[in-house]
């Protein structure tokens, strides 16, 4: 409960004195007391997800977080199938290749993306508030983000069991630490867990969905997208200066 009393006079005093301080001496505030000094407001209880709402939406964040493997897997099948010697030799520039690839890729992870959505909605009973612009927006980041990374993987590890190997380890570890497996508050009050898991996209990714559904807050939301996209553009960046040296065949 919030107790309301005397504050309510001065700020009539002080948004008198900012616009018309000449007429304050005239003015009388007679002293009240009983139910008219104090006056109870209720506040309402803050919304909490349940075990179904959390997991349906760390899910999603995991899932996509393996859009990379697909990015990555496109890299080498055109490799491997010698297929993009092909395309180099085409009047198509290595920067409209790359979008390409990126696109399609994105498309299918959206895809992916509305299933896992629907499912967890209409079958797991996943709340998913009514933010839905600002849900979505952090989703296509991370869709941005990801497939940008797996991409980058694919054109700077020519090998593919070293990019696979790369992303089969950091994937798990950037979603442990973003509790995606289980919430780290089950690990009680880890410091060294709690300060290792700032490096984790998914942590950030996470804590903004969770505070967009149940709280309303977007203070996470700038930071979380610039996290995201700034990634992304950085990861296309190395996309693009590593596919330079491909060797055509």
């Amino acid at each position: 409960m919030v107790l309301k009393c005397m504050t309510d006079s001065y700020n009539a005093v002080s948004a008198i004195s900012a616009v018309r301080p000449e007429v304050l001496p005239t003015l009388s505030f007679e002293k009240v007391s009983g139910e008219d000094a104090v006056r109870d407001v209720p506040l309402e209880a803050a919304r909490k997800p349940g075990a179904l709402d959390y997991y349906g939406i760390v899910s999603l964040s995991m899932i996509l977080m393996y859009s990379a493997m697909a990015a990555l897997a496109a890299v080498n099948e055109e490799r491997e199938g010698r297929t993009i010697a092909r395309i180099h030799v085409t009047p198509v520039s290595k920067a409209e290749i790359l979008v390409g690839k990126m696109t399609g890729v994105m498309a299918v992870t959206i895809l992916q993306a509305f299933v896992v959505f629907f499912f967890s909605r209409f079958v797991m009973g996943t709340d998913w508030g009514t933010e839905f612009g600002s849900v979505l927006a952090v989703v296509l980041s991370q869709i941005f983000m990801c497939c940008a990374a797996g991409t980058a993987v694919g054109y700077l590890f020519r090998t593919p069991s070293t990019g696979t190997a790369l992303l089969q380890g950091i994937i798990p570890f950037f979603v442990f630490l973003g509790g995606g497996y289980v919430p780290l508050d089950q690990f009680g009050e880890n410091k060294v867990l709690m300060s290792l898991s700032e490096i984790s996209p998914v942590r950030w990714i996470n804590r903004t969905l969770m505070e967009i559904i149940y709280t309303g807050s977007h203070d996470r939301l700038a930071m979380t997208l610039g996290i995201c996209l700034g990634s992304g553009v950085l990861f296309l960046a190395l996309s693009a200066f590593a596919s330079k040296r491909e060797v055509l065949a």
